[in-house]
């Protein structure tokens, strides 16, 4: 479609999307700016790189241009590391309907910020996409902004595809937590003293309960769960350090988060429970 003589509008449509609510002046404004700009310029230019000059002349931040904010659900998150010259750092996965984006924050800020926020909606503008391992990470600096958003913004966790596995064989290969179902089999459950802070086990040295992490503390009796788990790949061994689901799971189906750990499917959050005879 060509509008107003010289601008192509399929060309200055994302500019114009991502502008229309910061500046007061209409499309067709808009488009008068780009065809004067146009007509001074020495060199030619495409009408979408003229509307980002237009809408930096207009004061607009064109970073979400070049890098549209990402929305997302948090899939999982990493522990807290530190860089010794970028400070603290965590990495984290985030979905949507169609992506996979394996992501790192740094600072304490968004480092903290992103306490709490597994499965939940958040909004992540002016990063940084940079390549990591034959495909690409993004970088959430300290110029990056990330907010939570309403919980209705996506769909379920357990309805994004790109978190989901159809069996449980399909994750054992695969790096990070993915979300599939399964038969519980069989359910042993045991006691533990852990860390309240981080939940790592502890150790009893000189008559103290000793986390690796946060030293000496006061230890938490928390439970750990062992399962035989089925599906139609296959029985594995699955270990859940979780919250009591309050029910006997023994014949029951499950929607689950999990990754492997050599053999072992380690159970990270269990989302639904079905039984599996009317």
């Amino acid at each position: 479609m060509i509008l107003r003589g010289w601008c192509h509008l399929k060309e200055i449509e994302e500019v114009w999307e991502i502008i229309r609510d910061k500046v007061d002046i209409s499309l067709e404004d808009f488009i008068d700016e780009i065809n004067k700009v146009k007509s001074r310029l020495k060199v030619k230019l495409s009408d979408r790189a003229v509307a980002i000059i237009v809408a930096r002349k207009l004061g607009i931040d064109v970073t979400d241009i070049f890098t549209p904010p990402v929305i997302g659900r948090v899939l999982e998150l990493g522990m807290v590391k530190r860089s010794e010259t970028r400070g603290p750092y965590r990495l984290f996965t985030l979905v949507n309907e169609k992506i996979r984006q394996l992501c790192v924050a740094f600072g304490r800020e968004h480092v903290e910020w992103l306490e709490n926020k597994e499965d939940k909606a958040i909004k992540i503008s002016k990063y940084v996409m940079a390549p990591f391992g034959g495909g690409k990470i993004l970088r959430v600096t300290e110029k990056s902004i990330m907010e939570e958003l309403p919980d209705d913004a996506l769909p379920p966790i357990v309805s994004l595809q790109p978190a989901l596995s159809p069996t449980i064989a399909g994750i054992k290969d695969k790096r990070g937590s993915w979300i599939v179902s399964g038969v519980i089999l069989m359910e042993d459950i045991s006691e533990f003293f852990s860390c309240p802070q981080c939940r790592r086990s502890l150790e009893f040295i000189d008559n103290d309960w000793v986390c690796p992490v946060h030293g000496v503390v006061e230890p938490e009796t928390r439970r750990v769960f062992r399962y035989q788990i089925a599906d139609e790949t296959g029985i594995y061994s699955a270990v859940y350090y979780g919250e009591p689901v309050g029910e006997e799971l023994t014949n029951k189906a499950i929607k689950f988060k999990a990754s492997f750990k050599g053999d072992e499917l380690i159970i990270f959050k269990i989302y639904e429970i079905t039984p599996i005879e009317a």
